[in-house]
Parts: C-alpha cells; sequence; structure tokens
C-alpha cells in the first residue's frame, strides 16, 4: 500500500496531509486501556513514571491509571541498552529543569540558533547565561562564537577530545530523547525521515514528565510556574483531521482534512 504525505504544518499543533487508499493498518492508533493509551501518548515514558505524574497530581488532566503486567515491544527495540559500569560517586548539585531543542539545517546555523536561544531564556527568567559547555565541534569554536561569548561575559568550558563523559548531562539527556524517538518512530514503522518532529514530540512530553533535577513538580512547571495541562496529548502518529479554513474552499469542499499527527511547536 502506497501513501503520500505532503510536509506542510498547521498551526500550532504539526499535522501533515496523508493521502492514502486505505487507513486498515496503516498509523491506526486505537488504544482502549488508559494505561496504554497514556503510555503511548507520553511517548513510551515508563508506567512507574506515570503512575508517579497521577499520584502527585504533577499534572492536570491525567487520569487514574494502572501498572500493567505486559513488555512494550516498542520500549524494548527503542531504549535497550548495555548494563553501566561501576564507578566513583560523587556530590553534584545540579538545577536542570526545561528541555530545549535547537534545530538547524548546517552546523554553522549553530552560532545564529544560540544567540536566539539565549536571548529567549534570559527574557523568560530575568537571568543570564554564565557558562556554556560544550565539545570542540567547528561549529562552537568559529571566531564569532567565541568573540560573542567573550562580550557577554560568557565563560566557555570544552571538553576534551573524545571526551564525552565530560559532558555527561547532555549526553544522557540525547540519550533519553533518541529513545524515546526510536520508540515513536517504531510503534507504526514510521519513516525515519520525521525524525524531527520525534524529537519535538518528545521534549515536549518530557518536560511534561517527573526528573530527579526538581522534586514533585514537572520541569515545565519549575520553568513556567504553572502547572502544565496534558488532555491535549495524542499518540504519535496518529490519525488526525485538521479543520480547513472558509477562506481556503469552497462551499461543496470538505471541511475537514485528513491528516497525521506529529507534534506540537
Amino acid at each position: 500500500m502506497a501513501a503520500q504525505v505532503n510536509e506542510q504544518p498547521q498551526a500550532e499543533v504539526w499535522l501533515f496531509p496523508l493521502k492514502i487508499d486505505s487507513v486498515q493498518y496503516f498509523l491506526m492508533a486505537e488504544v482502549k486501556d488508559l494505561s496504554w493509551l497514556w503510555h503511548l501518548r507520553y511517548g513510551h515514558l515508563n508506567f512507574g513514571g506515570l503512575k508517579t505524574l497521577q499520584q502527585k497530581h504533577m499534572v492536570i488532566g491525567f487520569p487514574q491509571i494502572s501498572i500493567p503486567s505486559q513488555v512494550c515491544e516498542e520500549c524494548v527495540v527503542g531504549k535497550q541498552h548495555r548494563s553501566q559500569f561501576l564507578k566513583e560517586s560523587h556530590e553534584e548539585k545540579r538545577m536542570s529543569w526545561n528541555w530545549f531543542t535547537l534545530t538547524f539545517a548546517e552546523k554553522s546555523e549553530a552560532f545564529i540558533a544560540f544567540k536566539s536561544f539565549k536571548a529567549r531564556v534570559e527574557k523568560e527568567t530575568g537571568r543570564s547565561i554564565k557558562i556554556l559547555r560544550t565539545d570542540r565541534g567547528g561549529e562552537y569554536c568559529s571566531n564569532e562564537f567565541e568573540h560573542f561569548c567573550d562580550d557577554q561575559g560568557i565563560r566557555r568550558e570544552l571538553t576534551a577530545a573524545y571526551t564525552p563523559q565530560q559532558n555527561g548531562v547532555s549526553e544522557r539527556k540525547n540519550r533519553i530523547i533518541l529513545n524515546m524517538v526510536r520508540s515513536l518512530l517504531a510503534r507504526d514503522k514510521i519513516p525515519k525521515s520525521f525524525w524531527p518532529e520525534a524529537v519535538n514530540w518528545s521534549i515536549h512530553v518530557l518536560n511534561r514528565s517527573l526528573t530527579f533535577s526538581v522534586q514533585n513538580m514537572t520541569p515545565e512547571e519549575a520553568w513556567s510556574g504553572r502547572k502544565p495541562t496534558v488532555d491535549h496529548f495524542k499518540i504519535f502518529g496518529c490519525i488526525a483531521y485538521a479543520h480547513v479554513p472558509d477562506e481556503k474552499r469552497k462551499k461543496l469542499d470538505d471541511k475537514g482534512e485528513k491528516c497525521v499527527f506529529s507534534s506540537r511547536k
């Protein structure tokens, strides 16, 4: 069965028009069990985490769920990893709140993306960025990047070559995001070309999930001061219908267009 997707995002919720002959087995997301439904809506977040969100009332619009005994196959194929090596522990205070993604087509756009990110977070928080830790990629070590950080009083911390362990927090977050992305794409065999949308949805979900960095609240609440609502969550890749405005259709044209739900901006 062939399917054609017109990659044209619409409004705040990203929906992509879908042109197929039959949807009998394509991208079907009918789930009757609430526990499994919200496991899928939350991008395959583990059931223990979902239960904690519900018990501590960390979000609005989350129902009562139970922890099932079955294993989620998409979680197995998307999150499987080697056992950790034992290492010495040390105390380190971290204030890691909201998750952000900076997307750009070319690595050369990293500087522009960082300037935009800096302006946004400093305006939202009223605080300034003091330290920036990155690897030694050329996109982070350009002259204009260095001069900008010097002018803004931002101290640079560059990791040693081939030593991602020195930026462990970032590496761990990348792993969490990619695990969720793999699980999202695996469920309905969604094309890997939709990985940017899967990343955006994963970030949206993780900001409304529990974390060890802040207690009894989600990163979104810690960042904005408002308890987030999750009753708008849908399963990534499910069939959705977008309303066609009067200005874009004739009198007898369909008022809705079949799409695939992918993410929120």
